[in-house]
């Protein structure tokens, strides 16, 4: 990238000659005074400026801040992620900003990564989010080093699951516990039209196995979006490549209930979002996840659904808009193979699938190894009439 750079010669006046150059990471224009009014001169002193940038011994960008590299970072090497990939590098660049504070970015150490791992494990973090983060973070770190931003990569360890660590950070609720949740609904919103519309999302979310965000940007008619292709005269959901972490437009199978609940819209009715939740004044919410989010946790925590207690502090916390999507890949986990659970649940990997899904309990796992027993035994011999048939055979 220090190729970019070029040096030019710039007159202010009466104030003299400037030498100039924009940064081609930051887009910011770095000036310095030329020290003569000859414009030959001030030329020559423009190339040896330029020569000594682009060979790295110029010491300004070490005064790059880590919100500009932040910035840069995304626009840069982020334009070419997905959504959902662009929204969690902001997420672990910003956290990582929030605990260091305003370092430059040649001045970040191991101990500030040490640190930041130990804040996010404070904050009840799972290891497998902080191995996430960090594993982001690195990355960040090698396209600095790559773009000539840094000397060298601070020593970065990436943590190592905890032996007690669970898998899920919450855990699948049941269909009584689910009951509880709606109910609460109608004590929340007095309006019918309101809470229906509440009802309407969580019973989707039961059924689908959405993540919050995937439900709230579901749509009929817009190809940019995640929408809903019946093409195939079944509902299949498609997702467009600038959403998918492959980057490449994907057609994924819903659950059957999901697919008569989507079927049972009127032809008239099928365009706009899937879901729309109302306020209490009556007013839809934006498509941002976290003022409903909020809303669902309060109805689980109302309806007293435990999902985790934290063994240190004791502290609870209550069923989600993410324990329902749980709930549906344990529902599935035991009707189908885990390559189709996780096209269901629209896993990158099928590690994912394997970790949090494939495991039943052990009574569950006792009775199909039974099962499979039997299966493979064979027939017993028939006695009485057909025991003259059986010699023949035998």
């Amino acid at each position: 990238m220090n190729e970019e750079i070029n040096v030019i010669v710039v007159s202010r006046g009466r104030k003299g000659l400037y030498l100039r150059y924009t940064d081609p990471l930051t887009n910011k224009r770095i000036e310095r005074i030329a020290g003569t009014t000859n414009r030959g001169k001030a030329q020559k002193l423009a190339g040896e400026w330029q020569k000594e940038l682009q060979q790295g011994t110029e010491n300004d960008r070490s005064k790059l801040t880590w919100t500009e590299f932040r910035d840069s970072y995304l626009e840069l090497h982020g334009s070419s992620l997905s959504h959902e990939t662009q929204s969690k590098i902001e997420t672990v660049l910003g956290s990582f900003e929030a605990i260091i504070g305003a370092h430059r970015l040649t001045s970040v150490t191991s101990q500030h990564v040490s640190k930041w791992q130990a804040t996010l494990r404070m904050d009840t973090k799972s290891e497998h989010t902080i191995a996430s983060y960090t594993g982001h973070l690195k990355a960040a770190f090698n396209w600095a080093k790559e773009q000539g931003l840094i000397a060298r990569i601070p020593s970065i360890k990436k943590p190592k699951r905890a032996r007690t660590s669970e898998a899920m950070k919450g855990r699948p609720i049941t269909s009584e516990e689910f009951e509880r949740m709606l109910a609460h609904i109608v004590e929340a919103y007095l309006k019918p039209l309101q809470h229906s519309s509440w009802k309407h999302l969580l019973q989707g979310l039961w059924w689908s196995g959405l993540r919050l965000e995937e439900s709230l940007n579901l749509w009929w008619d817009r190809l940019d979006r995640i929408s809903i292709d019946l093409t195939s005269g079944r509902p299949l959901l498609r997702i467009p490549a600038e959403r998918e972490k492959g980057n490449r437009d994907r057609l994924y199978p819903v659950a059957t209930e999901f697919a008569e609940m989507i079927l049972a819209v009127p032809e008239n009715d099928r365009r706009g979002p899937f879901f729309t939740v109302l306020t209490k004044e009556g007013k839809h919410y934006a498509r941002s996840c976290h003022p409903v989010g909020r809303i669902i946790a309060e109805l689980g925590r109302k309806a007293g659904i435990v999902v985790k207690a934290h063994q240190k502090t004791g502290e609870k916390e209550f069923a989600s808009a993410h324990d329902l999507r749980r709930s549906f890949g344990e529902r599935w986990a035991k009707r189908v193979e885990a390559p189709f659970l996780q096209k269901m649940m629209r896993h990158s990997a099928i590690t994912t699938t394997l970790r949090y899904y494939s495991s039943r309990d052990a009574a569950d796992a006792g009775a199909h190894i039974d099962q499979a027993f039997h299966r493979s035994q064979p027939a017993p011999v028939i006695q009485g009439d057909n025991q003259a048939t059986n010699s023949a055979l035998r």
